[in-house]
């Protein structure tokens, strides 16, 4: 049997969350290249199919909403498919 690797008690454990996508904003200051329309419509047919696989990082504003800081091409499919899905990103 593989062994369980025990949770380190110093680190927080990280639970899944769902977020409306309304409350996701850009990051200020942050760059980056605008995905190729392919390229976006490739990732909203796998996240219409199978959902978001690989989280989006976001860091929590002072008013309570959020911040983009990885995972902008994921938002962008997420929000050009939320007609056919909950309008939410999961976390």
């Amino acid at each position: 049997m593989a062994e369980e690797k025990a949770r380190d008690p110093t680190k927080p454990e990280i639970k899944p969350v769902s977020i409306p996508l309304s409350k996701i904003h850009d990051l200020p200051g942050s760059v980056f290249a605008p995905p190729s329309q392919k390229s976006l419509e490739a990732l909203t047919s796998s996240i219409v199919l199978k959902g978001v696989q690989e989280p989006v990082i976001l860091r929590q504003r002072e008013d309570g909403e959020f911040q983009i800081v990885s995972g902008n091409r994921r938002r962008k499919a997420s929000e050009l498919c939320e007609e056919n899905r909950d309008s939410r990103v999961h976390l």
